[in-house]
């Protein structure tokens, strides 16, 4: 979820078990840039009004994505946060997360090296962190947002 290879492996490890899958995407799952992210996303949500009501069905290309997003965000944070998480920048609206400051990279760097060492001693515990943290260096932020996945 955090180390390239472990993304790499839990990607791998749905297509050993789905063949189906791996008929459907022979190269591995796609992946869209942000910037199309952002767009089929704003081309999703205008299919629904502002209470929810849907004011036409998402088209075959709209769902593809919706699937496709839905399983590469399972298992790659980042790819997850650098496309759909936008934060509250205290009284000047919403931004996204990225680029994150160096306390957040250094706190990512960490959560992946611990990953890879719970996949390499094959513990079956997850990650969780005490972290006894100073203020304004976006380690909250950046908590929730993992914890809230």
């Amino acid at each position: 979820m955090y180390a390239p290879e472990v993304i790499a492996s839990r990607e791998a490890y749905l297509f050993d078990h789905s063949p189906t899958l791996r008929q459907q995407y022979p190269d591995g799952l796609p992946t869209c840039s942000i910037e199309d992210s952002a767009a089929q996303t704003a081309q999703i949500l205008s299919t629904r009004a502002e209470d929810g009501t849907e004011i036409r069905p998402l088209t075959e290309e709209e769902w593809r994505f919706v699937y496709e997003t839905r399983l590469r965000c399972g298992i790659d944070f980042p790819y997850f946060a650098r496309r759909f998480v936008w934060i509250d920048a205290e009284g000047h609206g919403l931004r996204p997360l990225y680029p994150l400051w160096e306390s957040q990279e250094y706190l990512l760097e960490m959560l992946a090296k611990l990953e890879r060492q719970r996949v390499r001693d094959k513990s079956p515990d997850g990650l969780l962190l005490n972290i006894l943290k100073i203020r304004q260096v976006g380690i909250t932020t950046l908590g929730r947002v993992c914890s809230k996945r």
